[in-house]
């Protein structure tokens, strides 16, 4: 067995690229370890049989940025041009990544940053300037989705001051519902605050309020508000220190819903003809308006109408009255309707029965005779 570089003998790994990372000339090495977890790079201290000193770059188990689990692949590249050599790794387990930048000299440290979590198994990753703008780009590979996957460095993006790094494409997020965000700043020159906003291909559609990173790697949880469904939605994040510094998600995604939507019931209740009920409601009052309108459908029709309900903060908890009129039956839908503009509505995913032992359904006479 030939002993390791660092006279331990580390987990399985992968020693995927040499460089002259501490600037000195001499060839340095980089190791990728699965077991451990670990992207570390092993200085040359020269010599006729050169001996080599380890130095980690990724950081421990726990710390979600920087942390490398199952690192497969590694690489050296310079990716932000300024002349020092920076780190890529691909880690499967948690789908990641990453690229570590140099801060130089003979005894360099290294900043991670995030470029994806959504590498399926990655496993390997290289640099090339693809699109031939003197950029380093990255290119990764990932084993369970089967995906080789460009990710373009422009300033802005992997070289730049801000980098929004999720929702970064692809996703179908659901409106009205809690999402994770994360971003990547260099806070001297964009400071530790940033105006986040939800945008689509006709321009701004939602302030989504501001997050703060003292370290410049931000993650938060956020509301994303009821919006028209669509497919063209962007996440923008800008420096309040300097807003000619901004990003958003290199690719749209999509969000799911309307501005308008019933909270309960949501179908398969029972109504008894008579009974007075309560509509849990909730409307984008910049969209949809602060009044709605309750009605009553049957097979796809209007059958009548259950009154009105009013929020100023669109959060609406209304009691409506079923009249006892209303045959009984098992295909009815409850449907809320937008009084500022009727093109917004939602109705109940099921049906609900409503019970009547005074009114049956005359179609059912007519049936019967």
């Amino acid at each position: 067995m030939r002993t390791p570089p660092s006279g331990r003998s580390p987990s399985p790994s992968r020693p995927t690229s040499c460089s002259t990372s501490s600037g000195d000339g001499r060839a340095d090495i980089l190791s990728a370890s699965f077991l451990d977890d670990q992207v570390a790079w092993f200085r040359n201290e020269g010599g006729f049989a050169p001996t080599f000193t380890r130095k980690p770059i990724s950081l421990a188990s726990g710390v979600s940025q920087g942390f490398a689990d199952g690192a497969l692949g590694v690489h050296a590249a310079d990716l932000d041009h300024n002349g020092t050599v920076d780190v890529l790794s691909a880690s499967r387990n948690d789908r990641k990544i990453a690229w570590y930048e140099s801060s130089g000299g003979p005894d360099p440290q290294f900043t991670p940053h995030t470029i994806t979590t959504t590498a399926d198994g990655a496993i390997f990753v290289t640099a090339a300037d693809l699109n031939q703008d003197g950029y380093k780009d990255v290119i990764a590979a990932s084993q369970f989705d089967g995906m080789i996957t460009w990710y373009p460095n422009t300033l802005g993006i992997l070289s730049g001051s801000l980098h929004v790094t999720s929702p970064n494409g692809g996703e179908s997020l659901q409106g009205g519902s809690e999402i994770e965000i994360a971003w990547q700043a260099r806070v001297g020159q964009t400071g530790p605050e940033v105006r986040l906003e939800l945008w689509n291909s006709q321009g701004r559609v939602s302030d989504l309020g501001y997050g703060w990173a003292a370290d410049g790697n931000g993650t938060m949880k956020l509301y994303l508000p009821l919006v028209p469904g669509g497919d063209d939605y962007r996440l923008r994040a800008t420096s309040t220190k300097d807003s000619t510094i901004w990003d958003q998600s290199d690719m749209p995604f999509s969000v799911t819903g309307g501005p308008l939507r019933i909270e309960s019931p949501n179908g398969g209740q029972t109504w008894p003809a008579g009974s007075y009920q309560w509509i849990a409601w909730r409307s984008n009052v910049t969209i949809a308006g602060t009044g709605v309108r309750f009605e009553l459908w049957r097979d796809g029709a209007w059958f009548c109408d259950l009154g009105f309900g009013w929020d100023p903060q669109g959060v609406g908890n209304s009691r409506i009255f079923v009249p006892k009129s209303v045959w009984a039956g098992k295909k009815y839908k409850l449907r809320v309707i937008s009084t500022w503009n009727p093109a917004w509505f939602d109705e109940s995913d099921a049906f609900i029965t409503i019970q009547n032992h005074n009114a049956a359904n005359p179609e059912a006479w007519v049936h019967y005779r």
